[in-house]
């Protein structure tokens, strides 16, 4: 059924349909599919790796010319190019074919974000790309190296696999400017409530019993997002609660710290990347709050600054997929 949603919307969209392949969900998601309680994260990750096997069949079993639209004999598609798969696995049984026909991308394109060891080599094996937070550009490059080794092994061409690691630039007028802007966003009682209220849902760890002023009394583990609780954590840094989530400034979505003017912030973004080896980012903002502003500082200010340096395209080529798009560069 998903596998078909994803097929009609991408036809439905010329194209331009991307599936956020993740696995991590909540107690009350794993109840709400019959389950007592959340299979480990391996596990899950086991049942997401045959479950992209089914749909990757289910979408290949329609031949691109299978659809003939014959009016005069009545002939709607060739049967002869429509397959079951007969896929069988250890979670999944599947007949098939799929029962609609090809989208303009034939599959849509795969997305995954998940930073925990596990996930990295699904990533590589499954994604077209990788949604990633890291701590700053020795971060960046070690998440992308060791996403790309796990593509080779996975017999993938690793620049098949790219990489945009989350960022929350911080824009002003002049660097003061913004980093006045960045300090207030950081300090602010709201914010603070916001990003452990978030972090709370992703790693199921409950920070309101922890001290805001007291270091966290031991390092924490989950079965939910791993990558979100590290970003927080830092143990060992002897940090408080609340230094943690200041430091951690962005929502727990920023890879690198990006404060200053629009040239000032695309300089930084193009040296980022020079150091890591690409392949690009996805700007994001504090606790994903979009207003006005922010989309004027992005569209007028730092997207032009990009382009003077050659680093974001001015146009994208007509008629592209979504996955063209992603993988073009």
């Amino acid at each position: 059924m998903t596998a078909r949603l994803a097929s009609t919307m991408d036809s439905m969209l010329g194209g331009r349909f991307g599936w956020n392949i993740v696995t991590s969900a909540e107690d009350l998601a794993a109840r709400n599919f019959g389950l007592e309680k959340l299979p480990s994260r391996d596990a899950r990750y086991a049942m997401a790796d045959e479950y992209v096997d089914v749909v990757r069949q289910l979408f290949a079993s329609w031949d691109e010319d299978a659809v003939v639209l014959d009016r005069e004999k009545g002939i709607y598609a060739d049967h002869t190019k429509v397959r079951p798969i007969h896929f069988k696995g250890e979670y999944f049984s599947v007949r098939g074919p799929l029962n609609t026909v090809p989208s303009p991308q034939h599959r849509p394109a795969f997305v995954q974000a998940g930073a925990s060891p596990r996930g990295r080599v699904f990533a590589a094996r499954n994604a077209d790309s990788v949604i990633a937070i890291a701590n700053g550009v020795t971060g960046m490059k070690q998440f992308r190296d060791d996403v790309r080794k796990h593509a080779e092994a996975a017999g993938r061409d690793p620049d098949d696999v790219k990489v945009l690691f989350c960022v929350t630039p911080t824009l002003g007028d002049t660097e003061k400017d913004a980093w006045d802007k960045y300090e207030r966003t950081i300090s602010s009682p709201q914010f603070i409530h916001d990003i452990l209220a978030e972090t709370s849902a992703l790693t199921e760890i409950d920070f309101a019993r922890f001290d805001l002023d007291e270091p966290l009394p031991y390092r924490l583990e989950t079965n939910g997002e791993q990558g979100s609780l590290d970003q927080l954590q830092q143990w060992g840094s002897g940090k408080t609660l609340r230094e943690l989530v200041m430091d951690a400034a962005g929502g727990l979505v920023s890879s690198l710290e990006l404060i200053g003017t629009p040239d000032q912030v695309a300089e930084r973004m193009g040296e980022a990347m020079e150091e890591v080896g690409g392949d690009g980012f996805m700007l994001t903002t504090p606790v994903l709050r979009l207003n006005r502003r922010w989309v004027g500082e992005i569209t007028d200010g730092l997207v032009p600054a990009l382009q003077r340096r050659g680093l974001t395209r001015t146009k994208y080529t007509p008629g592209q997929t979504l996955r063209q798009n992603l993988t073009e560069f």
